[in-house]
């Protein structure tokens, strides 16, 4: 087999999964139009010729979004609803996307598959979850928070709650209103009708169902409304009115559980009325349409108390299923009730809540420590990178200064020779000793060669005035006797701190200090007393 046959079967194989998908495409877009203009029945049967093995083994997103469309067609048309695992796909896809609106539409369709089961504590905390989406999204899905309240008002009902029941069909009734979903109002009015029939307020209970009647969009509903009315006579003890109702019904199509229920409560009415014949024959054809243990028990209740009647042998047999029933409908009343599943639900929402915020915190604080610290950094490398430039122009300044210094002692220097002269006319070696000590002084300010040198100069230029003073005070160190000599050159304070490296507040200090060693009265009498010393 050469390249070019290879190649070909490869395009082969490319175009036949490409048919494929296209395929799996286009019927879901089919579907999604047959949905769109109120075809649900057939959208229903596309949905369900498509293999879900057709998609992409980690396209989450198109099964979340066909298994949408599976629910929504199986809802609308009232088929069987879809396996589970398709909605529960969708639910955790659009739970890790954070889409509210896909979410409560999937939690919703969840619910139903637990309804479905009688698992009403699980359901109960997915239409939880479903109404909790739906209020997330802004109030878009008028319709869906129409269903889930009407869910929830069915739940109440199952588990003898039919004041909150009631609370909660009222609001499934305005939110169908609101909408304008005629189809939706009329459920929410007949289950509103049941409430209030199992409150025995009657007279509200037929308001509600001839409403119903006057709206009804079918004859499917025609025949529910049937049902219910019968539903409520039977309640009041008004047999016959019931038994019209509700024979009437059995000629109206019928879905899901009526059959079984209407045929039940004719078993009920007809034995309550002693045609024992009949209400057997009723009960019977109630077996062969449910499971339901609600409705079986009456059931197998009817057609045991007629065998014990009867002295038929089936009495133990009868009696064994109704214990079976019994018990069923006692473990699901035993399942919590939607009160403690909303306030458990609650508590588990406001916890994570309180843990997304914490954790929101947490990142906050840590941005913000973060964002300080590189504040803090810049901050730092801008004052380093001020205080670099400002030494170097301070270290510039004092350059400048030292210059200028240097020019102006000379001058000093000159001039304080110019004034001793005067006075005293110096021999020639002292007169060049002084001038090496102004040499000194130009080159070396801050005397860091030495204080050797500095006092020898001064000792033949300044008519050793270190010994001198060293006779008034021994105790006088060379700092004090290099600023008397200083003092007696006659420089003057700015430049006196320069050169012994001070500040202008320590050489005050220092000065009077110095007049206390040398018995000064002060400081202006100290260096007229320095003065004296060397023109002697």
């Amino acid at each position: 087999m050469n390249i070019k046959h290879i190649s070909y079967y490869i395009a082969v194989l490319v175009c036949i999964a490409l048919c494929g998908c296209s395929d799996v495409q286009n019927k879901m877009r089919r579907a999604t139009h047959l949905l769109e203009n109120d075809n649900p029945d057939s959208a229903y049967n596309v949905l369900r010729s498509i293999d879900v093995s057709a998609f992409e083994y980690d396209d989450y997103g198109e099964k979340a979004k066909y298994a949408m469309l599976f629910f929504d067609a199986a809802d609308q048309s009232e088929n069987t609803l879809p396996p589970d695992s398709l909605i529960s796909l969708a639910v955790e896809y659009y739970r890790v996307r954070r889409n509210f609106n896909d979410l409560s539409h999937a939690c919703y369709y969840k619910a139903l598959l637990y309804l479905q089961s009688e698992q009403y504590d699980d359901a109960a905390e997915m239409l939880l979850e479903a109404e909790r989406g739906a209020m997330l999204n802004k109030g878009k899905n008028i319709v869906l928070m129409g269903k889930i309240y009407s869910s929830l008002g069915d739940i109440m009902s199952f588990q003898d709650n039919n004041g909150n029941g009631r609370a909660e069909q009222k609001k499934s009734v305005e939110y169908f209103r609101q909408a304008g979903y005629l189809k939706g109002e009329n459920e929410a009015l007949v289950r509103l009708a049941y409430t209030y029939t199992a409150a025995a307020d009657y007279d509200s209970a037929l308001i509600f169902l001839r409403q119903a009647q006057r709206q009804s969009l079918d004859s499917t509903f025609t025949g529910q409304v049937l049902q219910e009315t019968g539903r409520m006579y039977h309640a009041a003890d008004i047999f016959d009115s019931a038994a019209v109702y509700l024979q009437n019904s059995l000629r109206y199509p019928m879905v899901k559980y009526q059959p079984a229920m209407r045929n039940e409560l004719l078993a009920e009415i007809y034995f309550e009325t002693e045609r024992y014949d009949s209400a057997v024959i009723y009960a019977e054809e109630t077996l062969k349409h449910t499971d339901n243990p609600y409705i079986l028990e009456n059931c197998y209740a009817v057609l045991g108390n007629v065998a014990w009647i009867k002295k038929t042998d089936k009495f133990i047999e009868y009696l064994h299923k109704h214990q079976e029933c019994a018990d069923s409908v006692a473990a699901i009343m035993r399942q919590p009730h939607l009160a403690e599943v909303r306030k458990t639900y609650e508590f588990k929402t406001a916890a994570a809540s309180r843990k997304q915020t914490i954790w929101r915190i947490a990142l906050f604080a840590a941005i913000a420590l973060a964002v300080s610290w590189l504040i803090m950094y810049r901050i730092q490398k801008r004052n380093i990178r001020r205080r670099k430039e400002q030494k170097k122009l301070y270290s510039e300044q004092i350059k400048e200064q030292y210059e200028a210094l240097c020019l102006q002692m000379q001058h000093d220097i000159a001039q304080a020779e110019l004034r001793i002269e005067k006075k005293r006319n110096p021999a020639d070696t002292q007169a060049e000793h002084r001038q090496r000590l102004v040499d000194i002084l130009k080159t070396n300010l801050h005397l860091n060669a030495g204080n050797r040198n500095f006092f020898e100069f001064a000792t033949s230029a300044l008519n050793s005035l270190p010994e001198k003073l060293r006779n008034i005070n021994s105790e006088l160190t060379d700092r004090d006797i290099i600023l008397c000599c200083l003092l007696a050159l006659g420089l003057k304070n700015e430049q006196i701190y320069i050169v012994i490296n001070c500040k202008p507040d320590a050489l005050l200090k220092h000065k009077q200090r110095l007049a206390s060693k040398l018995n000064a009265e002060n400081v202006k009498a100290m260096q007229q007393m320095l003065y004296n010393m060397v023109i002697e």
